[in-house]
């Protein structure tokens, strides 16, 4: 919808402005025209510049109408081919029978308002999809082992974490105690201590 007002802003302001130094009078409303043609895809640009041609005919004559229609050719070019680009890089892009398709069933569906917003409507759903997607696909990935086991439903605990080895010198001691070894640490020979 963004990239859909400043598309049809710019050819506006450009169109309107053109035709406003070339004479042809009107040129303010068929900028404003352009500018709400602008959000009908694939039809509303040639509309709009149809409209400024013909306008630029009848009150300019065929030198003002040619002039017109080269203005409007090279603003929808740059419109479509730089500006476009630029603001639909990020958005979600549609193929264009898609687009053709979406329009026409929302023209069918509910008229003009339907042509107007099926496209639009259509990107704003695609756009909440893919971001619960990722959304979805996040909180899965940050879930800790403990929530996984719950959430399998098996009944089963998390095992305990592995115990630290000894730090300090009684835990030491205590382990060699323990493991029969008194005098001498884990990986030494028995009477290495007594050098020490």
């Amino acid at each position: 919808m963004f990239a859909s007002t400043v598309t049809g802003l710019v050819d506006g302001l450009f169109i309107g402005g053109g035709l406003w130094l070339m004479g042809v009078p009107l040129a303010v409303p068929i900028g404003a025209a352009t500018f709400v043609l602008g959000y009908i895809p694939m039809v509303g640009a040639t509309l709009a510049g149809a409209l400024a041609v013909v306008v630029a005919l009848f009150f300019g004559g065929l030198q003002t109408a040619v002039w017109a229609l080269l203005l409007v050719l090279a603003v929808q070019q740059i419109e479509g081919n730089v500006l476009s680009p630029l603001l639909l890089s990020r958005a979600v892009s549609f193929h264009p029978v898609i687009t053709l398709l979406l329009s026409t069933a929302g023209g069918f569906a509910f008229g003009i308002i339907g042509l107007f917003l099926a496209v639009p409507v259509a990107g704003i759903l695609t756009a909440l999809v893919v971001t619960w997607t990722r959304y979805e696909e996040e909180s899965d990935e940050s879930s800790t082992p403990a929530e996984e086991v719950e959430e399998s439903g098996d009944g089963a605990e998390a095992e305990p974490p592995e115990t630290p080895e000894p730090t300090t010198v009684g835990a030491r001691a205590a382990e060699r105690a323990v493991s029969g070894s008194a005098d001498s640490e884990p990986g030494e020979q028995p009477g290495e201590s007594a050098s020490r």
